[in-house]
């Protein structure tokens, strides 16, 4: 398994996870790839397995090498402008996650990400 301390963002990865064989990672926590359930298909996040004791899914066996230069996650609230993972707490609003920085400034978005998502597939389909 190669450690996270070894991995580069936008660098697409083999690994062994729950729902993906192949991820995009993030360089924060996870691998993105294409996840199917119920015949749909669509991009979902498993977390290195030793970035959290219960979350963890993920192990990255080989870097296949550059994919995507800025992969974020659908779903998961980013900020407009710099795309980094944010989260809000109640009374003290909205942070980075990387940073825990609480900022006024950010302007948290959720957006489909069908780029990324349609090079997954094309990529997927020869491999």
């Amino acid at each position: 398994m190669i450690p996270v301390s070894e991995l580069k963002k936008g660098h697409i990865y083999k690994i062994s996870s729950r729902n993906l064989r192949y991820g995009v990672w993030d360089g924060v926590y996870g691998f993105i790839g294409i996840r199917e359930k119920f015949n749909n298909r669509y991009l979902d996040l498993e977390i290195h397995w030793d970035l959290s004791d219960c979350h963890g899914t993920a192990r990255p066996m080989e870097d296949l090498g550059f994919f995507y230069e800025n992969p974020w996650y659908i779903g998961k609230p980013k900020d407009k402008s710099t795309r980094r993972l944010v989260k809000f707490e109640q009374g003290k609003g909205w942070y980075f996650l990387d940073t825990g920085e609480f900022s006024p400034e950010i302007r948290a978005i959720s957006e489909d990400n069908s780029d990324l998502f349609q090079k997954l597939e094309k990529f997927e389909a020869s491999h």
